[in-house]
This record gives structure tokens, C-alpha cells and sequence, in this order.
């Protein structure tokens, strides 16, 4: 009754009240929501880092965003946290994206940063950020809109990106493509040699051949920084006249490669866990890790094996 009584008796005053309340309302909620989006993107980065940290080292580091009025996105370490400097939106997806395309480089290890070229660092940050924000869909589009603007060179960047898409619809970003450019890039550092880049891209020409079903005349490279084989248990006919897998076991024997991948999918899973044990019995290579999960194979979900042994 007293508000009503004050509105009645002076409502240009009472306005005011009102106007400075929203005002001191909107600050607290703005400050809130600042809080909970280094909140989001520590919870979605948590669990993710400790997957990946099974294929090849990354960080974990906590994150701090600094909010500025520009329209600046950047990100740099200090005192072991990500820095990431940004502007505020009331878009809460947005400001979690693109702080997570700013942080996502920092944890992974520093030589990759320095050494692959931009887009590809880029592209990489993108799939890592949205396999970690994958339970969010708007937040997944926020990342490709965020990453689309900064391509330096646009047409490329989108061909790239939309490659490592599909080979991360199988799960063989994580645990081939990511962990082989981090390899190389440690092999590299400090150096920026051009053979780097091309053999880094003839490995993601390989695996979106691969993904996508097409037939994979050569499935070796050997270059100076990614040198391995993909050895396919995938053809049933060949597996029938050779239940013990021994063509597979003399192709693996040929590749002279640093590294093989034994990747099957649906049935011949156990058949492919088979056959990286007698490779690593019979040829002296080690074991670095096995896995078997369900992925996208064809357009379907089914179980997928992925091995990857070194000598």
C-alpha cells in the first residue's frame, strides 16, 4: 500500500526508484553470469581433459576471463591459468564459445601452438571445443560461428574444418589425428618446416578417406614427422580365407612404419584385438593403447576398434 500510495502521489519519482533498482539488478546479474560462464567452461573441460590425456598430454589449467570493452578474443598464460580476454554478450552460449576457442590452444602442449599454422590450430581448437561442449547445442554453434570469422583463409578453413568433423564422427581425432600432429609437432619444435604442414594434411586426406568409405589405395605414410600404416581388418571375404589374419600380419610386417593403427569395425573388433596382439608378440612392437566404443561406421553406430602399436 505504501508503493501505491508513492506512485500515486509522485510517479515521475517512483520511476526513478524503479529505473536506478533494474539498474543496480541487471549489474548483480551481469557479475553473476560473468562468474557462472568460467563456472560452464571448467565443468566442460573437466572431464574431457581426462580422456584425452589417454592419447597424448594436455593441461589442465584453470581459466580467468578478463572482460574488456573491444571486440578483442584473446587468450595467453600467466601463473599457470588461461588468461582469455574478451567482451561481455548477454548471449551466455556466445561468451562460453568463444572464451572456450581462446582457452582451448593453452592446454594443449605449447610446440603445437608454435608450430602448425594458424587455421590448423584453429580447426583443431574447434572439434576439441565442441567435443567438450557436445551436450550443448547451442553452444556447439556458437563455436562454429566464432571459429568461421577468424579463418584466414575462409574457403580452406571451412574444407578443413568439415574434414576433421567427419573423422571425429568416428572417434579418430582423438585418439589418431590430434595425438600424431602433437607427436610431430614435438619433433619439429622449434623448427616450421613446410614438409610438416603437407604431412600433417596428407594424414587428414588418409583418415576423411577413410572415414568416409572410399577406397584407400596406400594407407602408409612415411614422412619425416608422421610415419605410420592404418592396418583395416575389413574385408570379410579376405578374413574367410585367412581366419588367422596372417595377410594382415605380413602387410603390418612391409610397412616398416614407426606406427601402426589397427582399426576395425562391428564384428571384426575382436578379430582386430587379435591381431595387435601377434603384431606385438611376433614383430616386437609395444602397445600403446587399445579401445573398443561405439562410434558412427557408415552412417551407423556400432562398435569400433582402434589400436595403435610402436616399435
Amino acid at each position: 500500500m505504501f508503493l501505491v500510495f508513492i506512485y500515486l502521489a509522485n510517479p515521475q519519482y517512483f520511476e526513478k526508484i524503479i529505473v536506478h533498482f533494474l539498474k543496480v539488478a541487471s549489474l548483480i546479474v551481469k557479475r553473476l553470469d560473468k562468474t557462472y560462464v568460467e563456472r560452464d567452461i571448467k565443468c566442460l573441460v573437466g572431464d574431457s581433459v581426462k580422456s584425452l590425456n589417454k592419447y597424448f598430454p594436455i593441461a589442465t589449467r584453470g581459466i580467468k576471463v578478463l572482460w574488456v570493452e573491444s571486440d578483442t578474443l584473446e587468450g595467453y598464460l600467466d601463473r599457470g591459468f588461461v588468461v582469455v580476454r574478451m567482451k561481455y554478450h548477454k548471449n551466455r552460449p556466445r561468451n562460453i564459445a568463444r572464451a572456450l576457442i581462446a582457452y582451448i590452444p593453452h592446454i594443449l602442449p605449447s610446440e603445437v601452438g608454435a608450430v602448425i599454422e594458424t587455421d590448423l590450430l584453429l580447426a583443431v581448437s574447434c572439434i576439441v571445443a565442441t567435443g567438450m561442449a557436445k551436450k550443448e547445442p547451442e553452444i556447439v554453434r556458437q563455436i562454429y560461428e566464432a571459429v568461421d570469422v577468424r579463418f584466414k583463409d575462409g574457403l580452406k578453413g571451412k574444407n578443413l574444418l568439415g574434414k576433421l568433423g567427419e573423422i571425429d564422427d568416428e572417434s579418430l581425432f582423438s585418439r589418431i589425428l590430434l595425438p600424431e600432429i602433437t607427436r610431430a609437432c614435438l619433433d619439429a619444435y622449434p623448427k616450421k618446416p613446410i614438409e610438416l604442414h603437407d604431412e600433417i594434411m596428407k594424414l587428414v586426406d588418409m583418415l576423411h578417406t577413410l572415414v568416409k568409405g572410399e577406397p584407400l589405395e596406400k594407407p602408409i605414410l612415411k614422412g619425416k614427422y608422421v610415419n605410420l600404416a592404418l592396418v583395416r581388418v575389413a574385408k570379410p571375404e579376405k578374413i574367410l580365407l585367412d581366419p588367422e589374419l596372417g595377410m594382415h600380419l605380413n602387410f603390418a610386417r612391409h610397412c616398416q612404419t614407426r606406427a601402426l593403427y589397427i582399426l576395425a569395425a562391428g564384428y571384426n573388433a575382436k578379430l582386430a584385438s587379435k591381431l595387435t596382439k601377434r603384431i606385438a608378440k611376433e614383430l616386437k612392437f609395444k602397445i600403446d593403447f587399445e579401445d573398443v566404443y561405439k562410434a558412427k561406421y557408415k552412417g551407423r553406430l556400432t562398435d569400433i576398434y582402434c589400436g595403435r602399436l610402436s616399435c
